[in-house]
């Protein structure tokens, strides 16, 4: 094979490897990516999202969304981040969420995969068992069952994180450019998932500490420099979810511990058994329903074989691998909320990376051949003893926790069997590899779908939903349906098709004012008990047809609502009359559909409310703005259908006056008696500073990049850092005899 063959063809072999068990979990359960907040936020959000910016609109404030419209102090959506705009309007070209679902997610888990295939080759280890690193991490528990099967801002935030750690290390070692690990660590950070920049900060740690490690000072700084310019992007992402607090239930910032989601120490330790399903406290389950916390079959029946003197000689000099595997340990069995970091659960992938790499570089120093017996001894009870804590646990599983033992007992005496006698020729990495795809096909014949988390059901069809449910829910629309009496209804199935939760309604062109949100709005959810996924209580009904303030119009009204959507058969509802200047349009077995009597004025405007006598000529509003043009009445309040987020400002005939927040959140604008022109106007607070801090870590690293090149000319010669020095050079494997 030619150098640059040998330099392609690993790659490739990684993707399609990757791309191919991607969709192992798809064949058995088609929906197995379209779980959860999946199918209620992301691949709707992507979806409409997607049109909006295919419309020639950036997506920052999206009113129509209301508690989740703020799309800017979301942040999980990445609106600055290039890629995941390309996803949106990729699904938003596929007819089919499902369809999508699988290609987006298996892209990622790609994407994921050959990152960690170049970090561990940046480490020096071998191809093979880069090979294994890479297949390992993305379907390892928590980045397999929560980020891809549901939580997808954790996957795409995750798979930029080697990258980063990877190109970062050649930069400081003097081999590439620093503008390399600058766009990737900009595309971790502006992900949107704080995760994501977690784990670029220990990357940057890690490697300060090896190069300080074996005093490589050039490489600290290089390191410092490419940390710090990517640190500057972080308020472009989120410094608008910061400032946005105050209004959003997310208003206190706390360290607490409920131990929702909280992993212990030996939950993360038996990494090996494929059939554990830890007993920690979830969603649903006072349990995990999938193997969440594993890492790798052979992560510890292969301990009693490794040569650890040759391992502790290689990790001299890549010492960030064990200083980020450490560090990723302790956030894993962290409180249960540090601030937006929630469920440490969530961060067990920080502990996955590095663990991997450091099996990787441990595994690249062969197998110890002597003692045979007893080291086969010591594979065997720490296999068993996974099993035993898999049984106490769990112990409705004991024939998935015996064909567990079996599978990995087969695989273990394969591995060493084949190791110790062909050790140099990469079957033992073959070996490795195939039982990574064996053990996943187990996995998802045993545990197909997480049940710790919502299985919506929605249809997959955009079109089709669209053309069954925009003609019979026209205009504005407010569903008062519960996600729970939906899920223990006699038949679920049934309902999704005309009551959906999170997005899915906008996606499909529906304007609902329940949406999902992670941050909300905590005066507009309380008006309306709206939870984050866009349930209402029963009392909804109720709140929408009374004033949500003395005086005030019924919240119907502020809120321009032209369609009710209610479930049949909620508890109180069928006791609420319906209010005059309403009708009942439709009953089906699943809902009951009531239209507003006459049209609202002004239809292409969000002016709710005004006072008596006002008398307004026009009302244009646009997704970040409004015009109002009054040409005569007695003065007062204006009230507007879009939420006060921070970030608007107002002018009353080109002078600034206050915006307030008035009922239910809602914005309103004290305007005088007479004529006069109402202009609103909204941006992301500190959205200046936030993008001069981001052109600023551009800068410095393009700055650094310069003065490397001209560092590089004066001298006439580059200027490396040997990987390794003064470490030794990681040879093939061998087997000692």
């Amino acid at each position: 094979m030619g150098l640059r063959a040998s330099r392609v063809v690993p790659p490739l072999v990684v993707a399609v490897l990757a791309a191919a068990m991607a969709l192992i979990p798809a064949l058995r359960d088609h929906r197995f990516y379209l779980t959860d907040d999946s199918a209620a936020q992301f691949l709707p959000s992507w979806y409409h999202l997607g049109e909006l910016l295919r419309s020639g609109q950036f997506p920052q404030l999206d009113p129509t969304l209301w508690a989740g419209g703020n799309i800017a102090a979301e942040a999980l959506f990445g609106i600055w981040n290039p890629v995941l705009l390309a996803t949106m309007v990729f699904v938003s070209l596929v007819p089919n969420l499902m369809v999508a679902s699988v290609v987006v997610k298996a892209f990622f888990l790609v994407l994921l995969a050959l990152g960690v295939y170049g970090l561990a080759r940046e480490y020096d280890v071998p191809p093979g068992f880069a090979t294994v690193a890479a297949v390992t991490v993305p379907f390892a528990g928590v980045t397999l069952y929560f980020d891809a099967a549901s939580w997808a801002s954790g996957l795409t935030a995750f798979a930029f994180v080697p990258w980063f750690w990877w190109t970062l290390r050649r930069s400081a070692r003097g081999e590439l450019s620093p503008l390399v690990p600058f766009v990737a660590g900009y595309l971790a950070v502006t992900a949107g998932n704080p995760y994501g920049a977690l784990g670029s900060c220990l990357a940057v740690v890690g490697l300060v500490v090896e190069f300080a490690w074996s005093r490589r000072w050039a490489p600290v700084r290089r390191a410092l420099l490419g940390g710090i310019a990517v640190g500057l992007v972080a308020p472009l992402t989120y410094l608008p979810l910061v400032l946005t607090q105050s209004v959003t239930y997310r208003n206190d910032s706390k360290i607490g511990n409920s131990g929702l989601m909280v992993p212990g120490l030996g939950d993360l330790l038996n990494a090996s058994t494929p059939s554990f399903a830890a007993w920690v406290d979830a969603f649903e389950h006072p349990y995990l329903t999938v193997p969440a916390t594993y890492l790798a079959w052979y992560a510890l029946p292969l301990l009693p074989w490794l040569r650890y003197r040759a391992i502790v000689d290689a990790l001299v000099s890549r010492m960030a691998v064990p200083v980020y595997a450490v560090l990723g340990l302790a956030f894993s069995v962290g409180p249960s909320e540090a601030w937006m970091f929630r469920w440490p659960l969530r961060v067990v992938p920080l502990f996955v990376l590095p663990t991997a790499i450091l099996l990787a570089i441990a595994l690249t120093q062969g197998l110890a051949g002597d003692l045979r017996r007893r080291r086969a001894v010591g594979s065997l009870l720490l296999i068993l003893g996974g099993a035993y804590l898999a049984e106490a646990t769990r112990p409705d599983l004991v024939k998935a926790h015996a064909a567990s033992v079996l599978l990995v007992g087969i695989l273990t005496a394969a591995t060493v069997a084949v190791w110790l006698r062909w050790p140099t020729r990469g079957a033992a990495p073959a070996v490795l590899v195939a039982g990574c795809v064996a053990v996943l096909t187990f996995q998802v014949a045993v545990f197909p779908r997480n049940t710790n988390l919502n299985d919506y059901r929605f249809p997959t069809n955009v079109a089709t939903t669209s053309a069954a449910l925009v003609p019979r829910y026209p205009g504005t629309m407010l569903q008062v349906a519960n996600n729970a009496a939906v899920m223990h209804s006699a038949d679920p199935a049934a309902l999704a098709s005309e009551i959906m939760f999170g997005n899915m309604l906008q996606a499909v062109g529906v304007q609902a004012v329940t949406s999902y949100y992670g941050m909300g709005f905590k005066a507009y959810t309380d008006a309306l008990c709206i939870e984050f996924n866009g349930s209402v209580c029963p009392d909804a009904l109720r709140r929408a047809w009374a004033p949500p303030a003395p005086g005030a119009p019924p919240l119907a009204d502020l809120l321009r609502l032209e369609t009710v959507v209610i479930q049949n058969g909620l508890p109180g509802v069928a006791d609420v009359p319906v209010p005059g200047g309403w009708r009942v349009a439709e009953r089906t077995a699943a809902v009951t559909v009531l239209r507003r009597v006459a049209a609202l004025p002004h239809p292409q405007g969000r002016l709710s409310d005004a006072p008596a006598g006002t008398v307004v000529a026009d009302d244009v509003a646009a997704p970040r703005s409004e015009a109002v043009r009054i040409t005569g009445g007695p003065g007062g309040t204006l009230t507007f259908a879009r939420l006060a987020w921070p970030g608007y400002v107002a002018r009353i005939d080109g002078g600034s006056v206050p915006v307030r927040q008035g009922p239910a959140g809602l914005l309103t604008v004290d305007v005088p008696a007479g004529a006069h022109q109402v202009e609103l106007a909204w941006s992301p607070p500190a959205a200046v500073p936030s993008a001069l801090a981001a052109l600023l870590g551009a800068a410095l690293a393009v700055a650094h990049a310069i003065a490397r090149a001209v560092r590089r000319r004066r001298r006439g010669r580059a200027e490396v850092v040997s990987p390794t020095e003064p470490g030794p050079v990681i040879a093939e494997p061998v087997a000692s005899r």
